[in-house]
């Protein structure tokens, strides 16, 4: 059934689509991308409202400002976990890795707010309540996800692995 609620006839999934079963309650989960002209589900690409994304762990450090420019250049953007439905997904992502304590995210301090670099606004928030530096930050004007789940702001400087889209 398409999300519409029209029945979901001729489907043009690609060979040996869908192929992601969610176990627990045996039921396709059937959303998808396109790619050409055929429809792919992938267990690591996360539903999202109307369209989909793949969030990747990039296992390079890089400073804030290098990242930035990596995912833009070889992937799609830095990523912006503006929810906390993202968020977890990242989380889960991270930990599955063998990467650094902390990853960069799209996160930055900029005249007197933090902001995400792809223009969502930054309501959702899980900072770490023993990092005070985020309030008014003098030099770690970056945010990083940490394996334990919360965001600490950091030295732009620093070299950590990133996840992109």
């Amino acid at each position: 059934m398409w999300s519409g609620g029209g029945n979901a006839t001729n489907i043009s999934w690609a060979n040996g689509e869908p192929n992601y079963l969610e176990k627990e309650r045996s039921v396709a989960i059937c959303f998808g991308c396109i790619s050409g002209d055929r429809l792919y589900n992938y267990p690591s690409w996360f539903y999202y409202p109307f369209f989909c994304f793949n969030l990747i762990v990039v296992e390079i450090e890089k400073t804030w400002e290098t990242a930035f420019s990596y995912c833009r250049n070889k992937h799609t953007a830095f990523t912006s976990l503006a929810s906390e439905t993202e968020h977890l997904l990242a989380l889960r992502k991270i930990q599955q890795g063998h990467i650094t304590e902390r990853v960069w995210i799209g996160l930055r301090y900029l005249v007197d707010r933090w902001t995400w670099m792809d223009g969502h606004p930054s309501v959702y928030r899980a900072w770490d309540k023993e990092d005070q530096d985020n309030q008014c930050p003098i030099w770690k004007r970056c945010a990083a996800l940490t394996k334990g789940g919360v965001w600490e702001s950091r030295d732009c400087t620093d070299k950590l692995n990133f996840i992109c889209y």
